[in-house]
Protein backbone atom coordinates (compact mmCIF):
# COMPACT_ATOMS: atom_id res chain seq x y z
CA UNK A 1 0.00 0.00 0.00
CA UNK A 2 1.74 3.30 -1.19
CA UNK A 3 0.26 6.50 -0.13
CA UNK A 4 -0.91 9.02 -2.90
CA UNK A 5 0.03 12.47 -3.21
CA UNK A 6 -3.36 13.49 -2.41
CA UNK A 7 -4.02 11.48 0.92
CA UNK A 8 -2.47 13.06 3.83
CA UNK A 9 -0.43 11.14 5.82
CA UNK A 10 -2.83 11.11 8.86
CA UNK A 11 -5.35 9.41 6.35
CA UNK A 12 -2.35 6.81 5.13
CA UNK A 13 -2.24 6.02 8.75
CA UNK A 14 -6.17 5.16 9.14
CA UNK A 15 -5.88 3.26 6.08
CA UNK A 16 -3.03 1.20 6.92
CA UNK A 17 -5.09 0.49 10.10
CA UNK A 18 -8.07 -0.41 8.39
CA UNK A 19 -6.55 -2.90 6.28
CA UNK A 20 -4.25 -4.51 9.11
CA UNK A 21 -7.78 -5.11 10.94
CA UNK A 22 -8.40 -7.62 8.08
CA UNK A 23 -4.57 -9.21 8.43
CA UNK A 24 -3.79 -11.73 11.03
CA UNK A 25 -0.53 -10.15 12.07
CA UNK A 26 -1.00 -11.31 15.77
CA UNK A 27 1.48 -10.01 17.57
CA UNK A 28 3.56 -8.84 14.86
CA UNK A 29 0.82 -6.13 14.28
CA UNK A 30 2.95 -3.31 15.63
CA UNK A 31 5.99 -4.21 13.58
CA UNK A 32 4.20 -4.68 10.26
CA UNK A 33 2.12 -1.44 10.77
CA UNK A 34 5.95 0.46 11.54
CA UNK A 35 7.20 -1.74 8.00
CA UNK A 36 4.48 -0.70 6.04
CA UNK A 37 4.46 3.01 7.27
CA UNK A 38 7.68 3.42 5.98
CA UNK A 39 7.99 1.68 3.03
CA UNK A 40 4.34 3.42 1.84
CA UNK A 41 4.62 6.90 3.05
CA UNK A 42 5.57 8.52 -0.24
CA UNK A 43 7.58 11.03 1.64
CA UNK A 44 11.45 10.60 1.60
CA UNK A 45 11.73 13.24 4.61
CA UNK A 46 9.33 11.22 6.67
CA UNK A 47 10.56 8.12 5.21
CA UNK A 48 14.21 9.47 6.90
CA UNK A 49 12.59 10.58 10.10
CA UNK A 50 10.74 7.43 10.36
CA UNK A 51 14.12 5.27 10.26
CA UNK A 52 16.19 7.33 12.22
CA UNK A 53 13.59 6.98 15.22
CA UNK A 54 13.56 2.98 14.58
CA UNK A 55 17.72 3.39 14.83
CA UNK A 56 17.21 5.03 17.85
CA UNK A 57 15.14 2.72 19.57
CA UNK A 58 16.67 -0.17 19.02
CA UNK A 59 19.82 1.27 19.88
CA UNK A 60 18.99 2.36 23.30
CA UNK A 61 18.62 0.08 26.31
CA UNK A 62 15.40 -1.47 26.98
CA UNK A 63 13.91 -3.54 29.70
CA UNK A 64 13.22 -6.89 28.92
CA UNK A 65 11.09 -9.18 31.18
CA UNK A 66 12.43 -11.98 30.35
CA UNK A 67 16.24 -11.23 30.15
Amino acid sequence: MIRADHVSCREFILQLNKQASRCNYGDRLEEQMYDRLVAGINNLILQRKLLELLNWQLASPFECDSC
